[in-house]
C-alpha cells in the first residue's frame, strides 16, 4: 500500500500521516486531484482519493470569497472522473458550530448550519461522493486513511464497474447521446470542453451550451436543487 500526500497539504499533516502510518509507505507529491491518494497493493486498479476540507474552505467554494466565484461544483466534477478506478471520499474537518458562531462574531454573517447538511446531501446523492464529517482534522485524516486501508483489504464491497459516462452526463445533466457527441469532438477534458464551442455538437443549442458551460465554470447553482 502506498500513501500519497499533496505537498500543498500544512507541514504538519503531513508529518502527522508519517508517524500515525510509519509501517506504510508515505510519498509526497503533487495530485492532480484530491489531498491524500491511496494506492492498494493487492488490486493495481483500486484507489481512494480523498479530498479534505474545512468548514471555511467548503463554504467559500461553494458560495464564493474574497470576489472569487463559487468552483465546488467544478472540483466535485473532477474528483468523480476518477470514479472508474478509485473511491472518492470528502472529509469534512472543523467544527461546523464554530464556524457558524465566527462567521456572526468576526464577519457580522448569519450562516445557517444547515446549508453543510445541505451541501452533503449534494454531494452523495448528486455525485456519488461518500462524505466522513469530523471536527478533528488530524482525527478526520487518519479515519479516512484508515477507511482507505479497509477498502484495500477487501472490507468493503465495491461496485464492480463504474460508467463514468453516465456520471459527467447526469453532472451536465444532458442525455448520454449527447454526451457521446461531445466527447467524440472533444474527448473528456471538462476544463477543456467548458471553452470550447459546443454548439456545433449534434443535439447541442446555444441554451444548452449555456448551462453545461455555467456548470462546468462554477457559475450554476442547480447541483444544490
Amino acid at each position: 500500500m502506498i500513501i500519497t500526500v499533496d505537498t500543498r497539504e500544512p507541514q504538519e499533516i503531513r508529518n502527522y500521516i508519517k508517524k500515525k502510518f510509519n509501517k506504510i509507505t508515505i510519498k509526497e507529491a503533487a495530485l492532480k486531484e484530491g489531498d491524500i491518494l491511496i494506492e492498494c497493493e493487492n488490486d493495481k486498479h483500486t484507489k481512494v482519493l480523498v479530498e479534505r476540507k474545512r468548514c471555511s474552505d467548503l463554504y467559500g467554494s461553494v458560495f464564493g470569497s474574497k470576489g472569487h466565484t463559487a468552483r465546488f461544483p467544478l472540483q466535485c466534477a473532477r474528483l468523480i472522473t476518477h470514479q472508474c478506478n478509485s473511491v472518492v471520499v470528502l472529509l469534512i474537518t472543523d467544527s461546523v458550530r464554530d464556524f457558524v458562531d465566527d462567521m456572526w462574531k468576526y464577519k457580522k454573517m448569519k450562516v445557517d448550519a444547515d446549508v453543510f447538511d445541505s451541501i452533503i446531501a449534494s454531494v452523495m446523492t448528486r455525485y456519488n461522493i461518500r462524505v466522513l464529517v469530523n471536527p478533528d482534522k488530524y482525527k478526520g485524516i487518519e479515519q479516512a486513511i484508515r477507511v482507505g486501508i479497509k477498502v484495500c483489504e477487501g472490507n468493503l464491497d465495491l461496485v464492480a464497474h463504474r460508467n463514468c459516462d453516465a456520471l459527467i452526463a447526469r453532472f451536465l445533466n444532458i442525455t448520454m447521446t449527447q454526451w457521446r457527441a461531445i466527447r467524440e469532438v472533444y474527448g473528456t477534458d471538462l476544463t477543456y470542453i467548458a471553452g470550447a464551442d459546443l454548439s456545433c455538437v449534434k443535439g447541442i443549442g446555444k441554451v444548452k451550451e449555456k448551462r453545461i458551460k455555467e456548470l462546468l465554470v462554477g457559475k450554476s447553482a442547480d447541483w444544490m436543487d
